[in-house]
């Protein structure tokens, strides 16, 4: 997929001042949810380009098993099977313990009550909460060991090396910016495919079959998507409460994701105590978020695709490492004409001219509802309005030929959460700047691959490295041919 070129920060980011162009942090009560994919009938008040596609095996290797971040649209993505308990190693009744023991003060028996918990947990966190510098091999240390291959997955799939092959790897995970965020797309990757993602976080095995029967069955098949998430919405409504199994899904997830961060912190198998705690708190949170929006019978949810190696796109896009970017621009500000300021790229920088996605940290996420609503109104009043000073004949063929439209046509849609990248300076590969267009189309019907092979033989992907070390046998995608 090509991403469009307009919005480039390359292209005027050197005449914008930071702090028009800083964006807004999220916060804590910020929760989001995915359903399925909004129907596309007409929309009343703007029309909505669709940025849907598969995750490219050459671009986002996924793992398989329950840590694997699942590709695809954001219609898929209720289709797949939730967590259950089975798939969890060791009796339950002893990662409740483990969850019941993280509960408790370092350096006391005692249970301080409500805030004194958590201002208790805040003053001993300083020291472990930050991620941790790399240690003198960071590739090393995480390509060797067997058990990081999850956690290889996830960066793999996050992040890009660049031309610089596993030197440039090294240069990523050695990197402090880069690490916190990794473990920021860890985190929310996680989140987003196995809280928000699933039909009924938490849910008992036969619920579970129920929204997955209700999925398959033909009635849901022949609806659009607001049908779909109503009667989906209906159904868990009237599920009967089981905090017992929301509780040991948050303790499953939150032992996952503490195992796949344990090599940022240089822990063999868990990140520290104070970490710990902490992303249980984030995990529940995003429990709550995810079953309440499920409940929800008139929005829709759907996650637009971020991928790295992308251009910036501020119109949907975060940069989560602003200053940075900022302080190492290739561009100079340049008066034209004596009064205009333009962003001229300095001789030899040739290879640093655009702002490309080096780490996907969060999805962004936008909320359809059906029909046109206040906005509707207001904008039909101004078509009125406007339409009133036209001459006659002009209003006589509107009459004639337009279309009439009343708030109960089309849907109207909201960004709520732009996603958020980390950038660097650099050059798309030809690959991801043509996929999809004439040139590669025809490339691909001529067989005639060769340029984007070359263009991208210094590229390796992380879990490539990985079996590598291990002596495991990969496929290799390349520029839209595998090869084992």
């Amino acid at each position: 997929m090509a991403p469009s070129k307009s919005g480039s920060v390359a292209r005027r980011g050197a005449t914008t001042s930071a702090s028009k162009r800083a964006r807004s942090h999220r916060h804590e009560d910020d929760y989001y949810a995915s359903t399925s994919r909004p129907a596309r009938s007409k929309p009343v008040s703007k029309s909505i380009t669709w940025r849907d596609g598969q995750i490219d095996s050459d671009h986002d290797q996924t793992p398989s098993k329950l840590h694997q971040p699942r590709s695809g649209t954001g219609e898929a993505s209720h289709r797949h099977r939730s967590p259950e308990r089975s798939n969890i190693s060791g009796p339950e009744k002893q990662l409740q313990a483990e969850e019941c023991d993280d509960d408790v003060p370092y350096d006391s028996d005692e249970t301080p009550p409500g805030g004194g918990l958590i201002r208790t947990r805040g003053s001993q966190a300083s020291v472990e909460d930050e991620t941790p510098s790399a240690g003198r091999s960071p590739t090393k240390n995480l390509l060797g060991k067997p058990e990081n291959a999850q956690v290889v997955r996830y960066i793999g799939c996050l992040a890009i090396g660049g031309p610089k092959g596993e030197d440039g790897w090294a240069e990523l995970l050695a990197d402090q910016g880069c690490r916190k965020a990794l473990v920021v797309g860890i985190i929310g990757r996680a989140l987003k495919e196995h809280v928000f993602g699933s039909l009924w976080f938490g849910a008992t095995a036969e619920q579970l079959t129920r929204l997955e029967d209700m999925e398959r069955s033909r009635v849901m098949m022949d609806k659009d998507g607001f049908s779909r998430t109503k009667m989906r919405a209906e159904v868990v409504k009237g599920f009967a409460a089981s905090e017992d199994d929301v509780e040991f899904a948050i303790n499953k997830i939150n032992l996952q994701l503490s195992s796949m961060l344990a090599p940022f912190w240089q822990q063999a198998t868990r990140v520290p105590p104070s970490v710990h705690w902490k992303l249980k708190q984030i995990v529940r949170k995003a429990a709550e978020a995810s079953r309440a929006m499920r409940q929800q019978e008139d929005v829709v949810y759907y996650w637009p695709p971020t991928f790295k190696d992308e251009e910036f796109e501020p119109a949907r896009m975060e940069c989560y490492n602003l200053n940075e970017m900022i302080s190492h621009s290739p561009y100079d500000k340049t008066k034209v004409q004596g009064k205009f300021e333009r962003a001229m790229l300095r001789e030899g920088e040739e290879q640093r001219s655009e702002a490309i996605v080096r780490v996907v940290c969060f999805p962004g996420l936008v909320a359809y509802r059906q029909h046109g609503g206040d906005m509707a109104v207001e904008e039909m009043q101004a078509d009125e309005r406007e339409n009133s000073h036209a001459p006659e004949d002009v209003r006589r063929a509107r009459m004639r030929f337009g279309e009439k439209l009343d708030v109960n046509h089309g849907f109207r849609s909201r960004v709520l959460c732009k996603s958020v990248v980390q950038l660097q300076w650099g050059q798309q590969r030809l690959l991801t700047r043509e996929a999809g267009t004439s040139a590669h189309i025809d490339a691909v019907k001529a067989g005639n691959m060769r340029r984007y092979e070359d263009d991208s033989k210094a590229f390796r992907e992380l879990h490539h490295l990985f079996d590598a070390r291990h002596g495991r046998t990969t496929t290799t995608h390349r520029a839209g041919r595998s090869s084992t």
